[in-house]
C-alpha cells in the first residue's frame, strides 16, 4: 500500500469513529426539554425537563394554570389530565427520568458485562460465590430495569418466555440485537463522570412577620434525586467551594446521611407583593441552584444502587413565582443568608 493510500485510510478510520460516537451522543434542546436521542427506533428517546439549557432535577414543572372554582376562589389546577398532548408528555417526562438515571447506572455496571454470558441464562450462584458467574447474573438482572427503553414488542419480550427454550431464545436475540448499542449510548451520560444541570425545590410562605417586612422560611439545599424501579439513587453532599464550607460553619455539620441540616431563612418581601401572593393563593415559591451531580459508585445486587455526590456551582439561588420558572422575583447569595439562630 502506498504512503497516500494509507494516509487516506487511516482518515477514514478517523471519520468514521467521529461519527459513530456523534450517533450515540445527540442532545437536543426543544423548548422546556431536553432529548437525548436514542440511537435506534428500537429505543425510547430519554427525555428531561430542563432550566436554561440544562437537566432539571428536583421539582418539576407539572404544567398547571390558575383558575376559579365556583365560589370565586382561585386555585391552580393541573393541565395534565384535561389535555392529551401535555398528558403525553408528561407520561415521556416521568419515563425519562427513570430512563436517565438507569442508563447512568448501567454505564458504571461496564465490569459486569464483560463477564455476561451471551450464549445462556446464568442460575443464580450460592451467597457465597463472586467473579464471573456472579458477574454474569447480576448482568442479565439489571437488564430487565432496561426493558423500559424498548418501543418494539420483541425488545420489550426480550427477557422472557413462555418456557425455557423460548426463553432463551429471546434472550439471545435481545443480547445481540442491542446490548452493544445499550452500551454505547450509556457511555455518552456522565461525560466526566459528572453532569452540570439545576435543582428546583420549595420555598414554603408561612406567616407574614410584619416587624422585618418578609418571611421566615425553611430552606432545605439537600439534592434529592428519587428512584427508578430496579435501582436506588442515593446523593451526598461533599462541600467544594469557600462559601460552602463558610455556610456549613454556620448551620453546623453534615447529618450522618452526608446532608446539610435544615435551617431558616429570612427571605424579604414587601407587604404589597406578600398580599398579591396571598390573594392568589401562593404559598409557596421555587428556589433553583445551579450543582453539579458526580459519579461516586454502583453496587450491583437484587437493587442496584448508584451513589452521587453533589456541590454548588454557584453560590446563586434563584427564587421564581411559579413553577414553569418564568416568574422570577429575587434572588439569594449563599454570602448574604440572613439565618435563624
Amino acid at each position: 500500500m502506498t504512503y497516500r493510500k494509507k494516509y487516506y485510510s487511516y482518515i477514514a478510520i478517523i471519520i468514521s469513529i467521529f461519527f459513530t460516537t456523534i450517533s450515540y451522543s445527540q442532545e437536543v434542546n426543544d423548548g422546556d426539554l431536553i432529548i437525548y436521542q436514542a440511537p435506534s427506533p428500537k429505543f425510547h428517546n430519554i427525555v428531561l425537563q430542563s432550566h436554561q439549557g440544562l437537566p432539571r432535577f428536583g421539582l418539576l414543572n407539572n404544567y398547571t394554570i390558575s383558575g376559579k372554582n365556583n365560589t370565586g376562589y382561585k386555585k391552580k389546577y393541573s393541565n395534565i389530565q384535561r389535555d392529551p398532548i401535555l398528558r403525553e408528555k408528561n407520561k415521556k417526562i416521568q419515563l425519562g427520568y427513570q430512563n436517565y438515571f438507569k442508563m447512568v447506572t448501567f454505564k458504571y455496571l461496564a465490569d459486569l458485562y464483560k463477564d455476561i454470558d451471551r450464549e445462556r441464562l446464568t442460575i443464580m450462584p450460592p451467597d457465597n460465590i463472586t467473579g464471573k458467574q456472579k458477574n454474569s447474573y447480576d448482568a442479565q438482572q439489571y437488564l430487565r430495569s432496561l426493558l423500559t427503553l424498548c418501543v418494539e414488542e420483541k425488545c420489550k419480550n426480550g427477557l422472557n418466555g413462555k418456557n425455557e427454550f423460548e426463553h432463551l431464545r429471546n434472550y439471545k436475540a435481545f443480547v445481540n440485537e442491542n446490548l452493544d448499542d445499550l452500551r454505547k449510548w450509556s457511555n455518552t451520560f456522565f461525560t466526566n463522570n459528572n453532569v452540570i444541570g439545576y435543582h428546583v425545590s420549595s420555598l414554603g410562605l408561612g406567616s407574614y412577620d410584619f416587624d422585618k417586612n418578609g418571611y421566615w422560611t425553611n430552606l432545605n439545599l439537600n439534592v434529592n434525586i428519587g428512584n427508578s424501579r430496579g435501582i436506588t439513587v442515593s446523593t451526598f453532599f461533599e462541600s467544594k467551594t469557600g462559601y460552602e464550607n463558610s455556610l456549613l460553619n454556620k448551620v453546623g455539620p453534615l447529618t450522618r446521611r452526608g446532608a446539610i441540616p435544615s435551617f431558616q431563612i429570612f427571605l424579604a418581601m414587601s407587604p404589597e407583593k406578600a398580599e398579591k401572593f396571598q390573594l392568589n393563593n401562593i404559598k409557596s415559591l421555587y428556589l433553583v441552584k445551579k450543582i453539579k451531580l458526580t459519579y461516586k459508585e454502583v453496587v450491583s445486587g437484587y437493587s442496584t444502587r448508584l451513589t452521587l455526590t453533589y456541590h454548588h456551582e454557584s453560590p446563586i439561588l434563584d427564587i421564581y413565582e411559579d413553577m414553569a420558572l418564568t416568574k422570577k422575583i429575587g434572588t439569594l447569595s449563599f454570602d448574604k443568608l440572613i439565618i435563624k439562630k
